[in-house]
Order: structure tokens, then C-alpha cells, then sequence
């Protein structure tokens, strides 16, 4: 992660404080893991608040910090002082406290619920109807990638999830976060405050085919960013994210049997889409476009889409052990030295090589043999 500012006298003093007490802590310089669990805790002075959390990545201008409940707070390096460890080990808000301070933020319109991974936010009277869907996104999610090899961790916090029941409550509540929603929106995830926001348009009818996309896509970057999959504050290409996310949308795939052949697993809009663009004769190479710049998502999203899930559904069938190493390599470079398009290509293809139309072509094999 690149920090941008200057450094003045009294943050260069500040900041040498900061390296000198986390250099007693860790052996690490200017990072620590974010995709691994949090250990030791420590608080500190900022604008005149105490506050606890685990220090992740920190510069001569910026301090990243997780916060007990899931939050990532970015901070000015030189408005924060009175550094002091608090603990040895991490220790996420139990559901009483976050419940507490999740109140204090919504009012008392909501009410807050949780089940065994999930923390609910929502108008009275509607959670109930949520945490069996959540429950089984987490499920499917865990299943799916378990019996691929994925290696996942137990998340350390209570997931939380917040359900507005109407378009004016979903915009409220992502300004709140400082996000405004386009035209259209149903459901983000914010890496951020660790949340998801879902409009519930269905009231909870289980066969809202478009609201379960929606959770199925944004409830899987959650789910992702949480058990060890994504690095939070060194967050994958999009190709990678968007293309697992999309991947889950599937009925197949979401709620489905991951023993069942490849053929139910298939997104029938997104594997359309995909070879409408690059099925024939004459095809244009696309992967490697993909894999270095996140472009193509703003050009033409639609396309960029679909051919992020051709890219993941094939690897994630075929070739899941060198997605794993992708996977771990993208989460272990520095969150200090940023990304640029050369690296980008070079940790994919110290994985996948570097024959990009050889990959392509076994990609476009793979889906013809699932056509109906």
C-alpha cells in the first residue's frame, strides 16, 4: 500500500517512536500480515481518544489500524502518540459490546441480532429472516473452496450485515460510510467497516432470485476478506475478486453440491456473455489484459465480468493448487511498495506461466465441453 504525504520534524520524531516500539513487537519493517490473525494488541492517543486495535501496516505519514470490531481505520502518523501494548493476544468485541456499539451508531429503529457468524443490523422485526441465508453463504462458501484445498481461517470477528428495507434507508446508511450509491445498486460489501449493506427489495422472499445474487456476490467478498482468502489491506486484482465473487452467484454453486459435475456449477448470464465475446475463429486475446490492469472493469464492465468468471470457474475446477499459490503469492507482497502493471503480470505468471493464449485456449476448451 503506497502512503502519500510529507514528513515534517515532528513526524519524523513521532514516527521513529512508532518504528522503535513496533520494532520490540515484530520483526517486521513497516508491515504486518493482514490475511493472518491479528496477534498482539496495543492503543494509543488520537485527537484525544484512547483507541485499541493491532497495528497492520504503518509509514512516516499513515497508520493502518484493525479495530476490535472488524473496522480498518487509516490515520495521520503525526496525530497519534502515546503508543503502549495492552495485550499479547487480539481480542475482538464479544456480541454484547459490538451489539452496544452498533446501537449507539443506528438508534433504536434497528435491532441487532447474531447467529454463529454473523452480526444483523436491521429495521425491527426482519432479521430473523436473513440469518439462515447468511448461515448458508458462509456454508456454501467454506465447502466449496475446503474441497479444493483452499486453506481457511476462522474469522475473529462477528460478521456484520445491514438490511434496509427501503431505497431512502440503504442511501442513509452508506453515506453514513461515506459511500454514495449509484443508480441501481442493491448490495456492496465495504472493506473498510468490514459490512456488508443489502437492500432488501424481496422483504426476505427466499426465491428473490436477484436479491440472492446480490448476497451471494457481496456476501462472498465479506466471507473472502475474512477467512485468510483476501488481505484487507492489500487487496487482490479485480479480476481475481470480482471473478470468485461472481463465481458464487451460481445456484449451482451458492447452496449447491460441490460434488456434483462442473456442468450445474455454470453461470448461464456470465458463460453467455463470455463466449458470445470470444467463441469462433477469431478470437481476441483478453487474459492478459485482465490480469494486469483493473481497465477493462470500467471500459466495458459486462465483458470484464463474464471473462473474470471464465478465468476463476476454470481455475477454480481445474487447476484450484496453482489458484491457491496465487492466491498466497498476491496476499505476500508488500502492502508498502504498490503494484504497478509489470508486477501484476509477473505474479501471475510465476504461477500460471507465461503462455497466455495456451491458457486462454484451455479456459475456452473447458467451457465449449459445458455448453448445453
Amino acid at each position: 500500500m503506497r502512503f502519500l504525504g510529507t514528513l515534517s520534524a515532528h513526524s519524523l520524531s513521532g514516527f521513529r517512536a512508532l518504528c522503535a516500539f513496533l520494532a520490540l513487537l515484530s520483526a517486521s519493517d513497516g508491515e504486518l500480515s493482514a490475511h493472518s490473525p491479528p496477534t498482539w494488541m496495543m492503543d494509543f492517543s488520537y485527537l484525544g481518544e484512547r483507541i485499541p486495535g493491532t497495528p497492520l501496516a504503518w509509514s512516516e505519514n499513515a497508520l493502518c489500524v484493525l479495530c476490535r470490531d472488524g473496522r480498518l481505520l487509516y490515520l495521520d502518523r503525526d496525530k497519534a502518540s502515546d503508543f503502549r501494548k495492552i495485550a499479547d493476544r487480539f481480542q475482538a468485541l464479544d456480541f454484547p459490546s459490538f451489539k452496544a456499539a452498533v446501537l449507539r451508531e443506528f438508534g433504536g429503529d434497528f435491532s441487532v441480532t447474531n447467529s454463529t457468524h454473523y452480526l444483523i443490523i436491521s429495521p425491527q422485526g426482519i432479521s430473523d429472516d436473513w440469518k439462515d441465508r447468511l448461515e448458508e453463504l458462509f456454508r456454501s462458501a467454506t465447502r466449496y473452496f475446503a474441497t479444493r484445498g483452499f486453506p481457511l481461517r476462522k474469522p475473529e470477528f462477528l460478521l456484520p450485515a445491514v438490511i434496509c428495507t427501503s431505497w431512502d434507508d440503504f442511501q442513509r446508511t452508506a453515506a453514513r460510510q461515506g459511500v454514495q450509491l449509484r443508480p441501481g445498486t442493491l448490495g456492496y460489501y465495504d472493506r473498510l467497516s468490514n459490512r456488508i449493506l443489502l437492500w432488501d427489495v424481496g422483504s426476505g422472499n427466499p426465491q428473490d432470485r436477484g436479491g440472492i445474487n446480490v448476497l451471494a456476490h457481496e456476501g462472498f467478498h465479506q466471507w473472502a476478506f475474512n477467512v485468510g482468502f483476501h488481505d484487507r489491506v492489500n487487496p487482490p486484482p479485480l479480476w481475481v475478486a470480482e471473478g470468485l465473487a461472481t463465481l458464487f452467484e451460481s445456484a449451482g454453486v451458492f447452496g449447491g453440491d460441490p460434488y456434483r459435475s462442473a456442468h450445474g456449477r455454470v453461470h448461464p448470464a456470465r458463460m453467455a456473455a463470455f463466449m458470445s465475446a470470444h467463441a469462433g475463429r477469431n478470437q481476441t486475446p483478453w487474459l492478459r489484459n485482465l490480469v494486469r490492469s483493473d481497465a477493462p472493469f470500467r471500459e466495458n464492465p459486462a465483458l470484464a465480468y463474464a471473462e473474470a468468471w471464465a478465468a476463476v470457474f476454470y481455475l477454480t475446477e481445474r487447476e484450484p493448487a496453482k489458484l491457491v499459490a496465487y492466491l498466497r503469492a498476491v496476499n505476500d507482497r508488500s502492502t508498502s511498495a504498490g503494484t504497478p502493471r509489470r508486477d501484476r503480470e509477473a505474479e501471475f505468471t510465476g504461477v500460471f506461466g507465461s503462455d497466455w493464449i495456451g491458457l486462454e485456449s484451455r479456459i475456452g476448451r473447458f467451457l465449449s465441453g459445458l455448453r448445453p
